[in-house]
């Protein structure tokens, strides 16, 4: 477990930054270059964001809070982001529904796993 008053610090792990490659590199030998400008652009762009997310401090911070930094980053991921995008509003009233039914039902997966996990020797 990662000490809490370093979270902010920035490590490298190599099996991300591997993993990465690797999907930059078959999206380059599937002809994703061959896409329109903005396709390759959003490509990029998730690429740095799993690289910043899962070498950054956020990757950090979850090792010592692990539900809230998750639950944040997906709460972003899921509804901000798609707010933003104007792709989440009345007319996609059922994407909020499902995103908060998964919400529950992860709820209860970790309520079952800490429980086994931890409470029960």
């Amino acid at each position: 477990m990662t000490d809490p008053e370093h979270w902010p610090d920035w490590n490298l792990h190599a099996s991300v930054i591997i993993g990465l490659a690797i999907l930059g590199g078959l999206y380059v030998s599937w002809g994703g270059l061959a896409a329109t400008r903005r396709q390759v652009l959003c490509f990029g762009a998730a690429l740095a964001l799993l690289f910043l997310s899962l070498n950054g401090p956020l990757h950090n911070l979850s090792d010592c809070c692990l539900f809230s930094a998750h639950m944040v980053h997906h709460l972003l991921l899921t509804l901000w982001v798609r707010a933003l995008q104007g792709r989440l509003g009345p007319a996609n009233a059922m994407t909020v529904e499902i995103t908060g039914l998964y919400w529950h039902f992860v709820d209860v997966v970790w309520i079952i796993i800490f429980t086994v996990v931890y409470l029960i020797q």
